[in-house]
């Protein structure tokens, strides 16, 4: 009977200590996540050292290590035991990872001793192929796909990697044109305002956008042309950034504000810490001790109701014409654009139906567009560079 009873009273207590060893393998967090996979058939790998000057630039194969070890950082747990989502740099530790085909994980202290055998052994393993510079992956290849993303090998992978050089890094070709076409959209929209919106609109923008006093100052004085020069500099340094400033909301108070002050509707003392009404001298704000007034008025517009208030009538003041602000374009710049380009004769419409004319009455039009939509489509996008094309028919008329 005591024997029967020790022996499950062993099995009991293993089962326990084998669970709990599990779930604190299960909490431990992967060192880099595998979510941008969701959706993609393949993933791409590409060696990190610049190709040579012959072709095909880098040798038929290559041979990446199969095993290393990472600096592996775990979850740091609540009260209940319950991932917090957070690293806990205090019980880092070296672990090593290994990928060999027909293996249910790439950690090696998750393995049999057969299996950890196996691997010392090398039997059967020749390491991982890059052909010609490059290892395409399919997703469905889990553990290979998670040895290379957190390999020490990899790039990304330097502030995890434990005596290993990087050797590879990943490369997505379509996020990467994504953000080349994004970037020359918002380029587009970025030059357009700076080539073609009223001066006043680009110089109060300008002083919205300043970034020292002095900077503010030199846009006050230069002329037109040298003002819509460097800021079409700035446009093309960083064009969404350039771009989104256009419709900050705290940017285009600024902007509203120095245009007030150059129209003379409102007034600011010499100090810029009082803001006022030039037709009555009325107080409108005074600024906090060593705060710039135009700055802490623009930013308490943007959340205060009051403020906001005082904002709009600013505005109704400076320019009864306009009607309405701009919302996710500016101004409607293609529209605008559009509306330019028919009255230069660059754009021809007949019907519902445009056309880009050629040089003369008898040739074929450049181009040619089956409704307004698409017309505005191919120009948001600058399809083919159709901007440019308008653009000097426009200016030769």
């Amino acid at each position: 009977m005591l024997p029967f009873l020790l022996t499950n009273y062993i099995k009991l207590n293993y089962k326990k200590m084998e669970t709990s060893v599990q779930k604190a393998q299960k909490i431990l967090p992967t060192p880099t996540s595998v979510k941008d996979i969701v959706g993609k058939d393949k993933i791409q790998f590409q060696l990190s050292r610049e190709p040579g000057k012959t072709f095909p630039g880098y040798p038929p194969t290559e041979i990446i290590p199969m095993q290393c070890e990472i600096l592996f950082i775990p979850e740091k747990l609540d009260a209940k035991g319950n991932g917090t989502g957070v690293g806990d740099m205090e019980a880092a530790h070296n672990r090593h990872i290994a990928y060999v085909p027909g293996m249910r994980s790439i950690f090696v202290d998750e393995w049999s001793d057969a299996e950890k055998e196996r691997l010392r052994k090398r039997e059967g393993m020749e390491g991982i192929k890059f052909m010609i510079g490059f290892k395409t992956v399919s997703t469905q290849e889990r553990n290979l796909l998670l040895y290379l993303k957190i390999a020490g090998y990899n790039q990304a992978n330097r502030s995890k990697a434990v005596n290993c050089p990087a050797i590879y890094r990943e490369v997505d070709y379509e996020a990467l044109a994504e953000k080349v076409v994004a970037t020359d959209r918002q380029l587009v929209k970025a030059k357009y305002f700076v080539n073609e919106f009223p001066l006043d609109e680009v110089r109060t923008f300008a002083l919205a956008i300043a970034e020292t006093k002095a900077e503010a100052e030199a846009y006050k004085e230069m002329d037109e042309y040298m003002l819509r020069y460097k800021l079409k500099a700035k446009a093309e340094k960083t064009p969404a950034v350039f771009a989104d400033r256009i419709l900050d909301p705290k940017a285009r108070n600024k902007a509203q504000i120095y245009l007030a002050l150059q129209k003379g509707v409102i007034t600011i003392d010499d100090k810029n810490t009082e803001m006022g009404w030039a037709h009555n001298d009325e107080l409108i704000i005074d600024a906090p001790a060593g705060m710039d007034v135009v700055e802490h008025f623009a930013d308490l517009a943007t959340k205060n109701e009051e403020f906001k208030a005082i904002m709009d009538k600013i505005k109704l003041s400076t320019d009864t014409d306009k009607k309405e602000e701009p919302k996710e374009e500016m101004l409607d710049w293609v529209a605008t654009y559009i509306a330019q380009a028919e009255k230069s004769k660059a754009i021809i419409n007949s019907g519902n139906k445009y056309f880009v004319p050629g040089e003369t009455e008898d040739d074929e039009p450049i181009a040619k567009f089956d409704s307004l939509d698409k017309l505005r489509e191919c120009i948001q996008g600058n399809k083919d560079n159709i901007m440019e094309t308008i653009s000097a028919k426009m200016v030769t008329g």
